[in-house]
């Protein structure tokens, strides 16, 4: 649920909801309508509400209170008579009940809150005169509330509204989507209440550097979180280190954001040196490390990798993958963006060394890299997702066609593999005859295609800036990989490029790739999209 006033998108059976005596979820639109907690529904709610005919009746059913035409339409049903239940135009006119079938009313106020686990509060303001009776509301909640989402909010609430929340016993999640946090009592009190916390997820927040000096006011204890996920927050990147850095066992690390600082960073690498070598990572399954942290993620990474005894340009020993591997044995989804030297060492580092690895999407990967640091290959044969870009660069004894047969070569051992996506590091590449990036990765029968046909399991595939396939490759493609539902590379630009297939194309009477079942003996069976196919986020 997203919207307090959309539950006719949610869920058809509103009454049955509204009136179940254990209330799971209930969304709270914060207005004004603190001290009666009535819903106060906006313009722009109207709107999507007027787009439907009948919320919670028949499609086309009249507006609740219209009787001739509800009298004309039981008349038509004849023996069927269809209860007349709260429709769009009804709900709008009717703002302080909610009518349902037998007439009676029923204000939010009236909900059995002490069973209600959940509240998204979106769009509004918590004024000092607000608070009081929020306060009085979520004590009412104490026995069972457990997760709270503030969306849309300029100024977060006041201390006192985290105080009650610390008071809560069961309350372990927090979610803040945008809002500025103007005074220091009211940080204090926002970090004491996440060190309760096992799940916390901030996006675009601004957290102004309201502490001053950096012992002015200790980072909180995080040793029970979990999930952790800080996109885009306005922090200084070395309060944002010294966060994660405290957390004893994450599970889920997600961490997006453009302050980073050369100094800031270098300041930080110490904490993740520790962070990383003592234990406090062992139930790591997940991490995405994301746009604007390449710079000072890159100096955390220098300083880390030389911690356990990486040297530039040197093959990884067996001990060194061992002891990464004891720290983040539970590692299974990894994505880095970063092309600088640390981060794809570091995505070759987990890849050589973390067995349990199934989901990996990295920026770039270099040859030369792979050639030097990885000989023996990766450790993740079970890896099921791989989204990558594959740079065939210049290798001291390897021309080009042996750099790009390395990579199929390494590919082939992802027996498990069922999306691959593969992705060109050049902007304007053209897969025209003729134009090819150079330092591209390039599939094909003539390349060595062959060599993946054991990727039984395949369900996803894109090959760089989808190349096109010819015809003889898609019925090596129908031959081997029979479990396909989606593959990428037919398009407009496919039919210029490859006269057999606009030939076949030509026969059919078709001039364009418009629906798969047009080509039934060119694809698998259960083949479903053949358009740009980008895989899950």
């Amino acid at each position: 649920m997203h919207h307090a006033l959309q539950i006719a998108e949610i869920t058809s059976h509103i009454r049955s909801f509204l009136t179940v005596s254990d209330l799971k979820q209930c969304i709270l639109v914060c207005r004004d309508w603190w001290q009666t907690f009535e819903p106060l529904i906006s313009r722009e709610v109207t709107i999507s509400f007027r787009r439907v005919d009948s919320i919670f009746g028949p499609r086309g059913a009249p507006a609740n209170d219209d009787d001739e035409a509800w009298e004309q339409l039981n008349y038509e049903q004849e023996d069927t008579l269809i209860p007349r239940q709260p429709s769009a135009i009804s709900l709008i006119r009717h703002r302080q009940e909610v009518r349902s079938l037998d007439g009676f009313s029923i204000q939010l106020s009236h909900i059995p809150f002490s069973n209600l686990r959940n509240i998204v509060l979106t769009s509004g303001q918590l004024s000092d005169e607000d608070l009081t009776p929020w306060i009085r509301f979520l004590r009412g909640c104490e026995q069972s509330l457990q997760e709270l989402e503030l969306a849309g909010f300029r100024v977060l609430p006041l201390s006192k509204f985290w105080e009650t929340l610390m008071d809560l016993p069961r309350f372990r999640s927090l979610k803040v989507v945008r809002g500025w946090v103007e005074e220091k009592e009211q940080i204090k009190a926002f970090w004491k209440l996440c060190s309760k916390l096992e799940t916390l997820k901030i996006y675009s927040a601004h957290f102004p550097n309201v502490w001053g000096d950096n012992n002015s006011y200790p980072i909180p204890d995080l040793s029970n979180m979990k999930e952790l996920l800080l996109s885009g927050i306005e922090m200084r990147f070395e309060r944002q280190a010294r966060i994660v850095a405290q957390c004893g066992q994450l599970r889920r690390l997600w961490w997006k954001t453009s302050t980073s600082k050369y100094k800031e960073a270098k300041n930080t690498a110490p904490l993740f040196q520790d962070f990383a070598l003592s234990g406090r990572l062992f139930h790591l399954e997940a991490v995405r490390l994301n746009d604007g942290l390449a710079e000072a993620v890159d100096e955390v990474l220098s300083t880390w990798l030389k911690k356990v005894g990486c040297v530039q340009g040197m093959p990884w020993s067996p001990e060194i993958l061992s002891t990464v591997q004891e720290n983040v044995p539970r590692l299974t989804e990894l994505c880095v963006d970063g092309s600088e030297d640390e981060s794809r060492q570091l995505v070759l580092l987990l890849l050589a060394s973390c067995p349990c690895l199934r989901t990996v999407k990295t920026s770039l990967m270099k040859v030369s890299d792979m050639v030097a640091l990885t000989p023996q290959g990766w450790a993740c044969t079970g890896l099921r997702r791989l989204k990558a870009c594959f740079e065939v660069d210049k290798v001291l004894g390897m021309d080009r066609e042996e750099g790009n047969r390395f990579v199929l070569q390494l590919l082939s051992t992802l027996t498990e593999l069922d999306v691959l996506i593969l992705f060109s590091g050049r902007k304007n590449y053209s897969a025209a005859p003729g134009v090819c990036d150079e330092q591209g990765l390039k599939i094909c029968l003539a390349s060595g295609l062959d060599t993946l046909a054991g990727l039984k399991y395949l369900r996803g595939v894109a090959l760089p800036d989808h190349q096109s396939w010819t015809r003889a490759e898609l019925d090596w493609v129908k031959k081997h990989w029979t479990r396909l539902t989606d593959l990428a590379g037919i398009n407009q630009h496919n039919l210029s490029a490859e006269k057999g297939l606009e030939e076949e194309l030509g026969r059919r009477g078709l001039s364009s790739a418009c629906d798969p079942d047009d080509f039934d003996d060119l694809y698998p069976s259960n083949l479903l999209s053949v358009y740009d196919f980008h895989g899950p986020d």
